[in-house]
């Protein structure tokens, strides 16, 4: 998938391996290791991930009218809208930083664009109102000439793989934290209600297919559920939780 939605990286990545085995063997990857102080490959590096985040730039533009800075950091989100996926919590984060602007706006922070993308269920209203509430916020903050030089907001409509193909490779951060959260109580409850959530998809989703499953996506569908309701495997992600 690599190679044909960042081919630039592909191509650089051959080109420092010596051939693209890489691409069947990831091991080969380790090569890359022997670069990490090497100022021209770092630059060639840093290159491709602004051609990607040009080209992402370019599609905004063209698809939502949406002026971001491909210089700025581009802090995406993209995954299936749904309330323990918790894109709203990132709305809140970004509806923070505005107000922070708005009250010190000679604070030096880094400019930062924020991209979100993903689908939902057509019926689920929820996910609707999470879209709207993105770019409501977005319609402000991208119109509010006192901020908008350090922040940015967009929604990339119509997710799927292909358009994925210009989100992934300009990404310069991802979705999901690895900072212990400053109140494991509540990361812990947030985890069991993603346990619920995901079980109860997989339940659903059983239901819908029945009988029209093969045998080995039934036992896929078994294996996910006795792990979710393993409690054991709940012991052992609160207490990583716990220890940050």
């Amino acid at each position: 998938f690599m190679a044909v939605s960042n081919p630039r990286l592909a191509e650089l990545i051959t080109e420092a391996c010596g051939s693209d085995e890489w691409l069947r063997d990831l091991d080969r990857l380790r090569d890359l290791e022997t670069l990490v102080d090497d100022v021209g490959f770092r630059d060639q590096w840093r290159d491709v991930k602004t051609a990607a985040k040009r080209d992402l730039a370019d599609w905004l533009l063209k698809h939502t009218d949406t002026v971001v800075d491909p210089e700025s950091l581009f802090d995406i989100q993209a995954k299936r809208i749904h309330e323990y996926k918790r894109q709203h919590l990132n709305v809140l984060h970004i509806i923070r930083l505005y107000q922070h602007l708005k009250q010190k706006p000679h604070d030096d922070l880094v400019r930062r664009t924020f991209v979100f993308g993903g689908k939902a269920a057509p019926g689920y209203r929820m996910a609707k109102l999470i879209i709207k509430l993105i770019n409501s916020v977005g319609e402000v903050i991208n119109h509010d000439p006192e901020v908008n030089g350090t922040l940015r907001v967009a929604y990339m409509p119509d997710f799927s793989v292909k358009n994925g193909r210009y989100l992934y490779p300009a990404a310069d951060l991802s979705a999901v934290p690895d900072k212990p959260c400053a109140e494991p109580g509540d990361e812990i409850a947030a985890f069991l209600e993603a346990v619920s959530a995901v079980e109860a998809d997989l339940e659903r989703a059983a239901v819908r297919f029945g009988d029209h499953l093969r045998d080995e996506d039934q036992a896929l569908f078994n294996a996910w559920r006795l792990m979710l309701r393993s409690q054991s495997f709940v012991d052992v992600t609160v207490a990583a939780i716990e220890d940050g």
